[in-house]
């Protein structure tokens, strides 16, 4: 695992990030749209890739049921309790797991080389993206995180996430918008983008327009946090994904998005 240098910049950077937020809060139109529950959504991912692909009911189900699955999530539940009060982030920033669950099961049904998703706090979504990808036995996961003002803030980014599968894993510390462009002009194609750092139109919308361009042939792009503005589905218009869905999530009263491209 690697740790990029933090930027001299920080400070300006944090500063504009608390600034964007609360202009957000003020201007940004919430989405109203249709939602779906995750047993549709998955239903819907595979009926959007043949069979051909290997992607069907008997795969889904068969993935669902590995034992690194269920033997992750009883373990993340176990050290969320742990964290619970002696960690710089609330725990109602981890991902949902329904989210997480099904960034695991595309790893495992699309076999991306490279997956990079910004926003870490604890590491739920990446280690189930991990997970997948040592299960996979390929497939590295580049992860971009500015660590919270806090006594051993850096410590606790990702602090969730098993040893075992930290090999396929790089952790670029520092802000989205001066790591997330250099970090993509060094990769050259990304095979699945995970969004999970600032939710403001204007955040949310820089990433998508930026990792659009870097996106490879079937790729697959969620995004976390989707009900507070229209960024996800005014890039979709452009996308034009062969599925993208709305998706309600079960532990939280908040919905993600996930797209397939062509």
């Amino acid at each position: 695992m690697s740790l990029a240098a933090t930027h001299p910049g920080e400070v300006f950077d944090r500063v504009r990030t608390k600034l964007e937020d609360l202009v957000d809060q003020v201007t940004s139109k919430p989405f109203t749209g249709e939602t779906i529950s995750w047993e549709e959504a998955v239903e819907r991912m595979v009926d959007a890739r043949p069979e051909r692909d290997g992607v069907d009911a008997r795969a889904v189900d068969t993935i669902l049921n590995e034992a690194e699955l269920s033997a992750l999530e009883v373990d993340l539940r176990r050290k969320i309790r742990g964290l619970a009060s002696g960690g710089p982030f609330r725990t109602s920033h981890n991902a949902d797991f329904g989210l997480a669950r099904l960034c695991y099961l595309a790893c495992r049904l699309f076999h991306p080389a490279v997956v990079v998703e910004t926003g870490v706090c604890y590491g739920v979504t990446s280690s189930f993206i991990l997970t997948a990808l040592t299960k996979n036995g390929a497939g590295i996961l580049h992860s971009v995180d500015l660590p919270p003002l806090a006594d051993n803030g850096p410590a606790f980014v990702g602090a969730l996430v098993p040893e075992e599968v930290r090999e396929r894993w790089r952790l670029h510390r520092g802000p989205v918008r001066r790591i997330l462009p250099k970090l993509l002009a060094s990769l050259g194609e990304v095979n699945m983008f995970v969004h999970d750092s600032l939710h403001t139109y204007a955040t949310m919308s820089f990433e998508f327009k930026l990792v659009g361009r870097h996106l490879g042939p079937r790729s697959v792009v969620f995004a976390d946090d989707v009900g507070g503005n229209m960024a996800f589905p005014a890039w979709l218009k452009n996308a034009k994904p062969e599925f993208s869905a709305i998706v309600r999530e079960r532990d939280k009263d908040s919905a993600f998005g996930v797209s397939l491209l062509p």
